[in-house]
């Protein structure tokens, strides 16, 4: 749909142009740069439309080329990423599974008796005498 109303434009701006052309026939004097030449105010008309065509074709080309190279790099960065996740998923997992083992190894063994408080000063005393 956006292509078709880009071509019906197109033809419309050149009908407008052919006729604004074909209504004035006239020589004119061009100078550009240095050079001077007289010609037809149609060929200048016509010569600054295909300029105008010509220089928003490049720069539609090379925007192109610039978006699909920025696409096949984010594609890259993409794979990439997911190999990245993907590892890190895997080492989270191997993490996990290391912490179970080590919680069901705590609950196996027994746990020492906490020291009372009185036994806490005896043992200080000792340490001291010592």
């Amino acid at each position: 749909m956006r292509t078709t109303v880009a071509v019906v434009v197109l033809l419309l701006m050149a009908v407008v142009m052919a006729i604004f052309a074909g209504q004035n026939p006239q020589a004119v004097q061009v100078r550009f740069f240095g050079w001077q030449m007289e010609t037809s105010l149609v060929a200048v008309i016509m010569g600054a439309a295909a300029a105008g065509g010509i220089l928003v074709g490049t720069v539609s080309v090379l925007r192109y080329l610039i978006s699909g190279l920025r696409q096949r790099e984010m594609a890259s960065d993409l794979r990439r990423l997911k190999q990245e996740r993907d590892e890190l998923r895997d080492e989270n997992q191997k993490l996990l599974s290391q912490v179970r083992q080590l919680a069901e190894e705590d609950a196996s063994e027994p746990v020492p008796d906490a020291p009372t408080s009185a036994d806490e000063p005896a043992d200080r005393s000792n340490q001291m005498q010592g």
